[in-house]
This record gives C-alpha cells, sequence and structure tokens, in this order.
C-alpha cells in the first residue's frame, strides 16, 4: 500500500472500451481510500462522475465510506491541507500527449501521506504533475512505477490490440529521460479539463459547472489533436505535434510531395551556388571555421551544422528558382530542407527521417502563415525568414529528438532570432534572410537540447510572436492548432514549383505571356501593350518597377514580362545586368502595364485563399489595335498544374552543372530520387559537396 501511494496514478481510458471496465486496474488502492477525507481540486461533472464510478468498482459507497470535499482551486486546497482539514486530495487531469495518440486519459493523483501533501499539491500545480516530463526526470522511480501501473491497469482490458499499443506509446512517452540533464522546473501549469460526460440533475453544482463547460454543438473526437489542442497553449500544442506525432502516421503521398521539393530545392541549391551571393557567403563560412559535422553544397568542405544550414539556404533562395506557397507566402523549402539535412548529416539520420522533419517543419510554418497572413505580410515582413525560422527550429528539434518542453524552448529563441524585410528583395539580403532562418533554426533547436530556456507561451503571450508580428489586425491564433496533424499541410495548401527563375507572384502572367505569344505567333515588334491583371498586393511586394541589375530583375514585372514577350522563354540566362540594360528590353519593358483586377481587391473572393489571387489576366494590344487575352488561374509547377518529372529533372541538371562535375550531379539525382529509403543522408551529402577548394 505505501508504495503504491509513493507514486501517481495513472488510468488509461481507451475510447472503445467503458470506463467502469477500466477502473478496475485500482480496485485495492481505491478500497484503501475508505474513512479518508480528501479535498477534490477542480472538482465539476466530469471528475464526479470518474470518481462515483472509481468508488464503486471498488466496492465503496461514494456517499458514505468517503469524503470528498470541493476544496475548489489550489490555493484553497492548500490551505486546506495545511490546516488539517483534509487528509489528502484527488484531482483529475488527462495527459496530453497521449491524448493526442488516440487516448482520452484520466490521471487521479493521490497523496495522503502525513506532511506531504503541501509538497505534493505544489508539484501538481506547478509541474502538471505527470505530465510534465522535468518532474519525472528528477524522480525516475516514479516514471519507472507510472509505466509498470499503466501496464497493470492495460491489463484488465480485453483488447490485446490495445494493450500492445498503450506499451507502445507509453515506452516512446518516457523513452529518453536522462535525470542528470532534465532537472529544471516548468514555469506554468496546463492545466486539461476533461469535458463532461454526464447529464447531472438540474440546479446542482455539476449541472452549473457543465453548463459553463459544455457546448451545445457536437464535439469534435475526444482523442483528435484538434480536442487535444482545444485545452493547451499554441505553443505546447505545436510543441507536442512536433515531438510526438507518429512518423508512421505520415501519408507516403506526402512524403512523395517531400521527396520532389528536395529534388527542386537542391536543384536551386546547386544554381545559387554559382551566383555571386553563394560564392561570398560560402567563403565566408570557410573562413570562419566550425566542427565538420556538416556539407557546404559545392563548398568542397564541411563546418558546422548551423553554419552549413546558413550557407546552403543562402544558395537555395539565391535565384528566387525555389517553391513557393501561397498559404503562408513563403519560400518552404529554402528553410526547411538546408536545415533537415545539415542535422540529417551530422546525426546519420535516415531519409525517411529528414523527410519526416521536413513535413513536420511545413506544418509548423504553414499553420503560422494561416494565423498570420495575410496582415504580416502586408506590413513588409518577408514571412520566408520570420516565419521560417521558428519552422526551421520546429524541423531541428524534431531531429535532434526534443521532448515537447524543449521544443517550447527552440521556438521561444527563434522567436527573438526571426526577422526580415521585403524591402530586401532584389538583393542579396534577401536569399541571406532564408540562411539565416536556417542558421537560427538550427542553434536555437541545439541551445534548447543543451537546456537554455526561453518563454513556454512564445506564440500566444501579450508580447509573444503572434502579437508582435500580426500587424494591426492581429493573429487568428486558432489557425495555430486547427486540425493539427488530422491532414498533412504539405498535402493541404501544397507548393508550386517554378518553371522560371523570378518572383512566385509573376509565374501565371510570364505563363500566359508565353501562351500568347506561342498562339497567335505574336511578333514583339508588334506588342503595343501588355497589361497584367494583379491582386492589390502585388504592387507593395514587386517594388522593383525599373530594375538596375538582373537580381532587381527577379522581382520585376516589368522585366520579366519584357524578357518573355522577347525571347519566347524565361531562363536563367535572363537574369544579367547587361540583360537587364538592353535597350530593346528597356524600350519592352515601358509597354508593361500592370494594374489590380477589380477580382481581386482586398476582401474579394479572388484573394480569399491568398493574397495574390486566384488568376492573372495578361491582355496584350497589337498594331492595328488587336487585342487578345489569356486569363491563368493555375501556373504552371502548381499542384492543379504540376511540372513533368522530365521538367523538373531537366530543371535540376541545367541547375546541376553550373557547380557539380556531371558524375556527382547524377549520383545527387539518384539518391535524391530515392530519399526515403536512405538509411542516412550522409551519401548524398558527399555527392552534393563537389570537389571545389
Amino acid at each position: 500500500m505505501a508504495n503504491l501511494l509513493d507514486s501517481p496514478y495513472t488510468l488509461i481510458v481507451r475510447k472503445e472500451v467503458d470506463l467502469p471496465n477500466a477502473a478496475r486496474g485500482y480496485p485495492a488502492v481505491i478500497r484503501d481510500l475508505k474513512g479518508l477525507k480528501l479535498g477534490m481540486t477542480g472538482r465539476g461533472a466530469s471528475t464526479d462522475f470518474t470518481l462515483r464510478l472509481l468508488l464503486k468498482e471498488a466496492g465503496l459507497d461514494p456517499d458514505k465510506d468517503v469524503t470528498i470535499i470541493a476544496t475548489g482551486g489550489v490555493s484553497t486546497t492548500l490551505a486546506a491541507l495545511q490546516k488539517g482539514d483534509i487528509q489528502g486530495f484527488l484531482g483529475f487531469e488527462p495527459i496530453q500527449s497521449q491524448a493526442m495518440y488516440g487516448f482520452q486519459v484520466a490521471k487521479p493523483v493521490l497523496d495522503i501521506r502525513k506532511g506531504e501533501g503541501p509538497r505534493m499539491l505544489r508539484d501538481y500545480a506547478y509541474n502538471s504533475m505527470v505530465a510534465r516530463e522535468d518532474y519525472l526526470a528528477a524522480h525516475p522511480d516514479v516514471a519507472r512505477r507510472m509505466v509498470e501501473a499503466v501496464v497493470d491497469t492495460q491489463r484488465f482490458l480485453q483488447d490485446p490490440k490495445n494493450f500492445e499499443e498503450t506499451v507502445k506509446i507509453t515506452e516512446k512517452y518516457f523513452e529518453g529521460i536522462d535525470p542528470r540533464r532534465r532537472t529544471s522546473r516548468s514555469s506554468r501549469a496546463r492545466p486539461w479539463p476533461i469535458s463532461a460526460r454526464c447529464s447531472p440533475a438540474r440546479g446542482s453544482s455539476s449541472a452549473r459547472w457543465c453548463s459553463r463547460t459544455s457546448s451545445t454543438r457536437a464535439s469534435p473526437r475526444r482523442s483528435s489533436p484538434e480536442h487535444a489542442a482545444r485545452y493547451m497553449t499554441a505553443t505546447a500544442a505545436l510543441s507536442r505535434f512536433v515531438a510526438l506525432h507518429e512518423g508512421a502516421a505520415i501519408p507516403d503521398s506526402a512524403l512523395g510531395l517531400a521527396r520532389t521539393a528536395f529534388v527542386d530545392v537542391m536543384a536551386t541549391t546547386l544554381a545559387g551556388a554559382a551566383e555571386p551571393v553563394g560564392r561570398e557567403v560560402t567563403a565566408w563560412v570557410r573562413d570562419a571555421g566550425g566542427a565538420s559535422a556538416a556539407t557546404v553544397v559545392a563548398g568542397g568542405f564541411k563546418t558546422s551544422t548551423a553554419q552549413a544550414a546558413l550557407a546552403n539556404g543562402t544558395m537555395a533562395h539565391a535565384l528566387l528558382y525555389d517553391d513557393t506557397t501561397f498559404v503562408t507566402l513563403a519560400h518552404h523549402s529554402v528553410v526547411l530542407a538546408p536545415t533537415a539535412l545539415a542535422l540529417g548529416e551530422a546525426l546519420r539520420a535516415s531519409g525517411r527521417s529528414v523527410l519526416e522533419a521536413y513535413v513536420i517543419g511545413f506544418e509548423v510554418l504553414t499553420k503560422l502563415g494561416r494565423a498570420l497572413n495575410p496582415t504580416h505580410y502586408e506590413k513588409g515582413w518577408h514571412a520566408t525568414s520570420v516565419l521560417g525560422t521558428l519552422a526551421a527550429a520546429a524541423t531541428a528539434g524534431r531531429l535532434l529528438r526534443l521532448d515537447a518542453g524543449r521544443v517550447e524552448m527552440a521556438l521561444g529563441m527563434a522567436a527573438s532570432m526571426a526577422g526580415g524585410s521585403r524591402q530586401q528583395f532584389g538583393t542579396m539580403t534577401m536569399p541571406l534572410h532564408a540562411g539565416l532562418a536556417c542558421r537560427n533554426g538550427v542553434m536555437a533547436a541545439e541551445l534548447a537540447a543543451r537546456g537554455i530556456t526561453a518563454d513556454r507561451g512564445i506564440l500566444e503571450s501579450r508580447m509573444g510572436f503572434c502579437a508582435l508580428y500580426g500587424g494591426a489586425g492581429g493573429a487568428a491564433l486558432d489557425e495555430l492548432t486547427r486540425g493539427l496533424g488530422e491532414a498533412t499541410e504539405i498535402q493541404r495548401a501544397g507548393y508550386v514549383l517554378k518553371p522560371y527563375p523570378c518572383g512566385a507572384p509573376l509565374q501565371r502572367a510570364v505563363d500566359a505571356i508565353l501562351a500568347l505569344r506561342a498562339r497567335y505567333g505574336i511578333d514583339p515588334d508588334s506588342v503595343q501593350e501588355i497589361r497584367v491583371g494583379v491582386s492589390y498586393i502585388f504592387q507593395g511586394v514587386l517594388i522593383r518597377t525599373a530594375p538596375q541589375t538582373g537580381l532587381e530583375g527577379k522581382a520585376s514585372l516589368e522585366f520579366c514580362a519584357a524578357s518573355a514577350m522577347l525571347d519566347g522563354r524565361l531562363g536563367l540566362d535572363a537574369f544579367t545586368d547587361e540583360r537587364v540594360r538592353d535597350v530593346r528590353v528597356k524600350a519592352m519593358m515601358a509597354r508593361v502595364r500592370p494594374s489590380v483586377d477589380p477580382a481581386l481587391t482586398r476582401g474579394a473572393p479572388g484573394v480569399a485563399r491568398d493574397a495574390f489571387g486566384d488568376r492573372t489576366t495578361v491582355t496584350i494590344l497589337l498594331a492595328g489595335g488587336r487585342e487578345v487575352s489569356e486569363t491563368v488561374r493555375f501556373a504552371r509547377g502548381s499542384p492543379e498544374n504540376p511540372m513533368s518529372d522530365e521538367e523538373l529533372v531537366g530543371k535540376y541538371r541545367e541547375c546541376a552543372r553550373r557547380s557539380l562535375d556531371p558524375e556527382s550531379a547524377e549520383r545527387a539525382l539518384a539518391l535524391l530520387r530515392q530519399l526515403e529509403s536512405l538509411p542516412t543522408v550522409c551519401p548524398l551529402m558527399d555527392a552534393l559537396r563537389g570537389g571545389a577548394a
């Protein structure tokens, strides 16, 4: 009896199993409550219901054998213990991580040891007791007994599958607890009330409690991540998702999309390695030095994980040839893939682990985008670097196998490292933003692994990330956890691969111009005017209306439209300083007329899905007054109008030949195309390293 009462008691209730059946797990313990006077924290309809079932299953009369006093909150319960009015306390909480995996968990926390009540109650309130890994780390014997108790309880369930699944999840929950490293205290309790499952008598305290906490509408499945997230802060919910979401639950189709994204972003990285910004950042990283842990792509050397992520992220974004997700108004792969590969190589992680970390990071970045945009972007923030820094930290935390508490710390630190202005578009600092997001995400996760702390509520706090970056309209915090873990955002939001190395909002316009030119055999000399109907947000994004360099031309509608019309294509060779200054190009640029499409004004249905709108319409006025028009809704490379495998491979080879020898480029491509089956990503990084001095 004494040994059992030394530890918390965990009661797991499978949703297919009725509570009385599961309650038979602790009859001896419950019977020993007879004659005691106990306080109950958080008493309500659900706890009353659960307690009465527990007592009845133990053969006790709930109304006579045990005296339960509703002591209210923690402070009043503590006072009652100190005065001796009660001999112990009973509280019910679910365990968050297991609830996310399909379990509804009730946690009776009992303490009837004389003199120990106040200490245990403080732990219960301060650490959220069972759910806090730092408490378990300081009490490894408690953790062991908890595992034994869970297994023992589950033996009373009829279904062997439930038993095996519980053991597996329980072992995963406690794996890696190191008492030497996890001794810090939590800074905040996280109560997680259980929704009522009863019909109390009208007018009773239980009925009043139900009326405050229940909803008349149907609630989501109680074990779903959406239900779990409802009772946690957004930061906590996302952190637990990053740390605990089962990789095996990620659909093969989502992993396939991630693999395709890696082929594409490695193509843009190899091309960016030959650009001035790529060469100079690589040189700076080499000169700065660092542990030989991770490859600098096409650099011929290895350095620290953070520095490799900086160089590779910068190169990946150097040509604006990388993928885009319009929900976030960000370039996901240039912050997720370099982060995942740098740490994956250092940890000798498998290709599947790297892909899973990418999908997890994609989820976090997209949730942030849904919560903050379009206000965040309209204010001038570069979402790739601001939101991407936190997503990179999530990706890194996943690969480092941080527990949920340390993922919170990583996100907290990353929030203080995030930044980047869209005023930098068209300069070398724009791609540097991506590299900094990668570096800072890796740094935040690695420091969190070492025990560096940050605020636990960084996303939702009054002076937190969303409040600072959400703009005047604030943030839709519900979007941070809506549908979390149910359907992957890489499938829902998707991404657009680029056939043209320029800004994402320009892709549809270039598609339309090339289609009209080919269809009508347009002679560029006959073009009088090129009208482009764009979204309200467009002119505040592509600010280089009169570019002076090839790099500025990438963010210029005027230049891209003119070059596409003149050449009938828009490739890597178009964006040179000489080309931007070409007299013929300048003359065509003067004929380009962007204007806001009435269907794409702020608040219109056409911009409901993303701020850049659901279409781009190009009208070309030809000599003699003839007009031809083309409306493109889905750019080439979008999920609805995907690039073919041949087109993607062609893009890769075009980019790779700028910085890798053909043999290394083909070996890297072959490994990328079977990434999920690689035991380790190290051979891939060896191929991508190249032999530069």
